[in-house]
């Protein structure tokens, strides 16, 4: 740091250069949402301490579910329909349901498989996986997820399908024992993200969701404790929007249904960005289970039979509450015509600008203090459709960093990911 200016002055004037003209007394890290109650517009990268007020909302039922699906427990919108199944003893089906109709209009059944307790489905672009890990008693020791080929199981038609098998066990858990509903080894949500399956898990004992990593692919495996989260409920649902990275988990506390929404983490450390709990009680009673996203700003809610109301589907517009952060995103430059990968990144980062500019790009890499990076080496090459820019950053220590990348009078700036 310059010997001649005070820390104050210093912090200044780091954002003085990124953002032209900002009070002395901002910061570096903050809360970036416009929506939370300490939002801090000096902010520049999100550091997850965003706080919400309460919220509640009321969704409008979509459409009802038909009997067959009473016990709708999991739910994904693929291949124009939206696929559900029932819970702990029932068939070994997967229901295909039309959108608009809630008719049944396919069905896939598993042949190599019980319906032990399905709590939950989910998906990538290959496949589907049925969590078979219901465990209400806490004793279950064969809890598993099946996967399904997407090719076996297209189109309006019933078919027959055999599934590989994914076995696993919590690394926590040591004890077997039964006890019914008083424990924190219950699960009824997955999600598929990348090469991974996370599972958040239901705890009755201290109402928390633990989440854990699976490789997402057949084998035996010990399934590993990411982190916590104090829901104040019991989760029954998740789903990932593989667009914004958007997580929405649906539960419920004291017979009142509710959503948890995650986004703007980092990497797949969800609980590093923003987390936001909806409290829906104008539908209290309602035993909310599935839930997939519709689009990029809603979600379908599907609710199970019960003595108070029947099977049905809800629809929420989960997008009025969720303020993605430009500054906040590791892949904010990727929205303009700068792109910077990897990211998270390890020795050499390459930055591509999709159109040519008439003076040689201005880079700068800065780290959480705000004090500019020596780089390793620059080089800078001319493409046939913009240019492109190899930056060594082998020797930078692991952690958070802000890359400006001026291109004539714009500037464009983005976090990136030293691991």
């Amino acid at each position: 740091m310059n010997a001649s200016l005070t820390p104050v002055q210093y912090t200044a004037a780091f954002i003085l250069f990124f953002m032209n003209a900002v009070p002395a007394e901002a910061q570096v890290a903050g809360c970036t949402d416009p929506l939370a109650t300490n939002h801090d517009p000096l902010a520049v990268y999100n550091d997850g301490s965003c706080i919400y007020e309460t919220t509640a909302y009321t969704p409008g039922v979509h459409m009802l579910l038909p009997p067959a699906v009473e016990e709708t427990s999991g739910l994904v919108l693929w291949d124009g329909g939206l696929w559900t199944h029932n819970d702990s003893g029932n068939e070994p089906v997967l229901y295909k349901i039309d959108t608009l109709t809630g008719e049944v209009v396919a069905t896939v059944q598993v042949s190599n498989a019980l319906n032990r307790d399905w709590e939950d489905i989910a998906q990538d672009a290959q496949h589907i996986y049925i969590g078979d890990f219901g465990n209400n008693p806490g004793n279950r020791t064969d809890l598993n997820i099946l996967i399904l080929a997407k090719e076996d199981m297209q189109g309006d038609t019933n078919v027959i399908a055999r599934a590989e098998i994914l076995a696993f066990h919590y690394e926590d858990q040591k004890v077997f024992q039964s006890n019914m509903n008083d424990h924190n080894f219950d699960c009824e949500s997955m999600i598929v993200h990348g090469d991974s399956i996370y599972l958040f898990s239901k705890n009755w004992a201290n109402m928390y969701t633990k989440i854990y990593r699976l490789p997402a692919e057949a084998g035996n495996y010990t399934a590993e404790l990411m982190d916590s989260l104090n829901a104040d409920a019991l989760i029954t649902g998740a789903a990932l929007d593989h667009e914004n990275g958007v997580v929405a988990l649906s539960g419920y506390s004291n017979f009142m249904p509710l959503l948890w929404l995650l986004w703007d983490y980092e990497g797949r450390d969800f609980l590093s960005g923003n987390t936001r709990r909806i409290d829906m009680p104008g539908i209290l009673g309602s035993q909310t289970e599935g839930i997939c996203f519709r689009n990029p700003g809603s979600v379908f809610v599907s609710t199970e039979s019960t003595t108070l109301v029947t099977q049905q589907m809800f629809a929420i517009p989960v997008g009025q509450w969720i303020r993605p952060s430009i500054a906040a995103s590791p892949g904010a430059m990727e929205k303009t015509e700068v792109r910077i990968n990897p990211n998270p990144v390890n020795n050499k980062l390459y930055i591509r600008i999709n159109r040519h500019t008439h003076t040689e790009p201005d880079v700068k890499i800065f780290d959480q203090m705000g004090k500019a990076c020596d780089l390793g080496y620059f080089i800078y090459t001319r493409q046939e459709e913009g240019s492109k820019i190899e930056v060594d950053v082998a020797h930078l220590p692991d952690g958070f960093y802000v890359v400006k990348v001026q291109t004539g009078p714009q500037i464009h700036i983005g976090k990136l990911i030293k691991n």
